[in-house]
């Protein structure tokens, strides 16, 4: 069997289809898997193993300027037909037509994408994504697949080798990851917990005697201001995907929202509190997941979460994420804490 992957970023959804392929490659027999995906998740990609070929894919010309964007595109369409004669599955894991567009010369037995109506996509939602892209792949139903090693497996193997680090780490330290919640298609801010929470955490948490970390990508660094009072060192920016990954497998506990370094951080044995309102929890953590704290509202908040497998509702006031208290996720950090020194011995 052999398959194309178009799966170009965000940073969680390339993990998650990374998870599954891994779980697809344990269950059937597999040829060769092709990954068409963006420059800025490569690294992730090449690093996971799962992929028997990695196609790099500039997203600057992708989504840019429309006089560079239309060259670019007939270029990358030649080029992805060219990969190999015939696959006998496209996948295409989101609901974009342009990247449909992208496979429209490739010639394949299937071209795979999601169920486009609103019923489909919404029962997509309830569940975790790996799940969905592993029935994308062609796996059948299969109740007892173990997401949360699946994930596990891709973090071994993308962080078992020296990795240099920006910093000098502490041996105990906690992660904040305040940004984020974005990529090149669209920003979902009403996914991200109130800054000024945040803030308060860390005033909270380094009064306690806990060493703060801030970790995010170079697009998060409009945070940093918000925390420069506080004795507090900042990695936002500063570090590569990987160097990112291994910052968050290193700490004992990671506080953040549905985010990229959330999907990171599930790879990895970390401690975690993630932060969910717009978007079902059990779609993005693993069950089973130990060291792990999921905070919501949704008993309390009608209309969370909102997510439909492809969009948000508009919303200018996501009480869903502000009424998660500073105190409820100290609280849940004391748990997971006590937990990862258990487990470290």
């Amino acid at each position: 069997m052999k398959i194309l992957i178009v799966k170009i970023g965000a940073i969680g959804d390339v993990i998650q289809t990374a998870a599954a392929v891994e779980l697809f490659r344990q269950n059937y027999d597999v040829d060769c898997i092709d990954w068409a995906c963006g420059k800025v998740v490569a690294p992730l990609v090449k690093g996971f193993g799962v992929a028997d070929r990695v196609f790099e894919v500039d997203e600057r010309y992708l989504f840019g300027e429309k006089k560079r964007q239309l060259p670019y595109v007939l270029a990358l369409m030649s080029k992805l037909a060219s990969l190999r004669d015939k696959y006998n599955r496209v996948i295409i894991p989101q609901y974009d037509w342009r990247y449909r567009l992208l496979v429209s010369l490739v010639r394949a037995r299937k071209k795979i994408t999601p169920g486009r109506s609103a019923g489909d996509r919404v029962v997509a939602s309830q569940r975790n994504r790996v799940y969905s892209v592993y029935q994308l792949l062609g796996g059948g139903e299969k109740p007892s697949l173990d997401i949360s090693e699946a994930l596990r497996t891709l973090g071994v193997r993308l962080l078992n080798r020296d990795i240099k680090l920006p910093s000098d780490l502490p041996d105990r330290f906690i992660a904040l990851c305040p940004g984020g919640a974005q990529n090149l298609l669209r920003s979902d801010t009403l996914r991200r917990w109130p800054l000024v929470h945040y803030v308060e955490l860390a005033e909270k948490l380094i009064a306690d005697g806990q060493h703060v970390f801030l970790l995010g990508g170079p697009n998060d660094t409009w945070v940093v201001k918000s925390f420069r009072d506080l004795p507090i060192q900042s990695l936002i920016g500063k570090t590569n995907l990987v160097q990112m990954a291994k910052v968050l497998s290193l700490a004992n506990a990671v506080v953040t929202h549905d985010s990229g370094p959330l999907h990171m951080t599930t790879m990895t044995d970390a401690g975690l509190v993630a932060l969910f309102g717009p978007t079902p929890a059990n779609a993005v953590v693993p069950f089973g997941r130990p060291r792990t704290v999921v905070l919501r509202e949704e008993n309390k908040v009608a209309c969370s979460p909102c997510y439909d497998g492809r969009d948000y509702a508009e919303c200018s006031a996501p009480i869903c994420m502000q009424r998660i208290s500073v105190k409820s996720v100290v609280d849940a950090l004391r748990s997971v804490l006590v937990k990862s020194m258990e487990s470290r011995g």
